[in-house]
């Protein structure tokens, strides 16, 4: 049952893909002078349409999708995106199972790119769609000043609506 639901997942997923691309002519640079300008506020929406966890531990890899949002949200360049989805996999790997983490990991590669029109795709923290654009080292520490910090509750930048209430 796992390894159906692992293939339709990933077979959904790429088929999905394929069919969003995205020209270079549509990829903005954006004006550099005015980066803080550009930026959204950070949040996270957990583990993006996926669960946070299972019924007996229903935020077992949330953590994980925190840090995964976090470089999602600064987004970057192909090979930045790349580790972080290799994070996350080995962080739910780590802290679940190494199965999960390859389905999380699948999810991820197939549906966080650029080209999305979504709210949680690569680079969501910019106001304009940079696709792969690298992060400038001034670029990154504006970012990272944005970001919450290891003593930040977490709970204080998730929005996920049917976890209101985390009790």
């Amino acid at each position: 049952m796992k390894e159906i639901f692992s293939v339709i997942l990933f077979s959904s997923l790429f088929i999905f893909n394929s069919c969003a691309s995205m020209s270079t002519e549509q990829v903005q640079t954006g004006p550099s002078e005015d980066i803080a300008k550009n930026i959204n506020p950070f949040y996270s929406d957990g583990c993006s349409r996926w669960p946070e966890g299972t019924k007996d531990k229903p935020f077992a890899w949330l953590g994980c999708c925190f840090e995964h949002d976090k470089a999602y949200w600064m987004g970057g360049s192909d090979w930045d995106r790349k580790l972080a989805d290799r994070k996350l996999k080995q962080c739910v790997s780590k802290n679940f199972s190494d199965w999960m983490g390859i389905v999380m990991y699948l999810g991820v590669r197939a549906g966080g790119s650029p080209s999305f029109e979504t709210d949680y795709r690569w680079g969501y923290g910019w106001k304009y769609n940079r696709g792969y654009t690298p992060l400038t080292k001034k670029e990154r520490e504006i970012l990272m000043s944005f970001l919450p910090t290891a003593e930040d509750d977490i709970w204080d930048y998730i929005t996920i609506p049917h976890y209101e209430d985390k009790e």
